[in-house]
């Protein structure tokens, strides 16, 4: 009873308290909510950059060798899931093609490769390579654009120092590989023969005396 008539006596302290502890809840509840929704766009933001990384376009540039065919080759090549546009490769010192100057890779714009494209140039034998770069190393970077317009850059630092003194398997022509039949054929011949005249002595070895 005694409280019922403090509140009668007290409504005005009672309502200015009850105020205040509603504007403080309503401004918490306000702060989570915002908070809230800036984690949930955060996160939002996080997996559509996620995907667009996931479907972006990746390209590449390397230098390679073959032992059989004794070739150095460069290639570009888009490892990405969509289509690169405006690829261009800058590279120190200039990668200079065997018999037309710079080699087409480096020289001039790739205006559209598609997903998983490759595109291959014979530089030179490698023995003339090393010669002609007794430091083979190259610097540089690809850069290119996704269909949004969007701009990438990727560079690369070649080292072929380690191919050098690299051994090469001569790759078999076509007249070694007729030669080597011709042989062959040649042995079994010779071989059907030697048994053809050892069973003619066997049947008949009077001839023979």
């Amino acid at each position: 009873m005694r409280f019922v008539n403090w509140l009668n006596q007290n409504q005005a302290v009672v309502m200015a308290m009850l105020t205040f502890v509603y504007v403080v809840a309503t401004i918490v509840i306000a702060g989570l909510s915002i908070q809230t929704t800036r984690l949930a766009q955060k996160n939002l933001d996080m997996a559509l950059q996620l995907e667009r990384n996931r479907l972006r376009p990746y390209v590449v540039f390397n230098i390679s060798s073959s032992t059989a065919r004794k070739y150095t080759y460069a290639s570009i090549k888009n490892r990405g899931l969509s289509a690169a546009y405006n690829v261009k490769v800058s590279i120190k010192p200039a990668l200079v093609h065997h018999y037309d100057g710079q080699s087409p890779l480096t020289h001039r714009e790739i205006l559209f490769l598609p997903p998983d494209e490759e595109i291959t140039d014979a530089i030179d034998s490698s023995p003339a390579f090393h010669e002609k770069y007794p430091e083979p190393v190259f610097e540089g970077d690809v850069q290119y654009a996704d269909l949004a317009g969007n701009k990438y850059t990727e560079p690369f630092r070649i080292d072929l120092t380690f191919l050098k003194k690299r051994s090469y398997i001569r790759e078999a022509s076509v007249g070694d590989e007729l030669k080597q039949l011709n042989e062959t054929v040649t042995l079994i011949a010779k071989h059907l023969e030697q048994k053809q005249h050892a069973e003619e002595h066997l049947r008949f070895p009077q001839a023979d005396e």
